[in-house]
């Protein structure tokens, strides 16, 4: 018994460390979010007109937020307020909603607080972009992603 019980204390301290290591791992830029390019990835606005990511965000400075109507509803208006916050101090914001269904996204839209809202297939999104989890919050300059943040719970 004795011996099982040694055995079992072992055990939870391995388990113990390795949950850590992965936390510290993922802290330290285990994120990822890149997008192939930026001129091919079709979206599509809520009156149906079809753009690309490259032409609706320019090369001005501009905040992104990425999200698949099944995230964590929590996280998505955590990311939906720090937006709305970027757009009130007059920087130029847009959603973008990973999803197959336009009907589904406009009628989502009446959360999106007048930030417009775009539609991404997720086929589309899925061939042209590598990301760990959404939703993301995206800082775009110049075509590119400057900065991201994946919003969760712990912050």
């Amino acid at each position: 018994m004795d011996r099982w019980l040694k055995g079992a204390t072992c055990l939870l301290v391995l388990a113990s460390v390795a949950l850590l290591a992965s936390t510290f791992r993922r802290d330290a830029g285990g994120d990822r979010f890149h997008i192939a390019d930026l001129e091919t990835l079709p979206v599509v606005n809520l009156e149906g007109g079809r753009n690309t990511l490259g032409e609706v965000l320019g090369v001005q400075n501009h905040f992104s937020l990425f999200v698949e109507l099944s995230n964590c509803d929590t996280c998505i208006y955590k990311g939906l307020n720090d937006l709305s916050a970027l757009q009130k101090a007059g920087h130029p914001c847009t959603i973008f909603v990973i999803h197959d269904y336009q009907e589904e996204v406009h009628s989502w839209s009446v959360h999106a607080k007048g930030i417009p809202v775009y539609r991404v297939a997720r086929d589309d999104f899925y061939v042209n972009v590598d990301a760990t989890t959404l939703p993301v919050l995206c800082t775009f300059a110049e075509n590119q992603i400057k900065k991201f943040r994946v919003i969760t719970l712990a912050q």
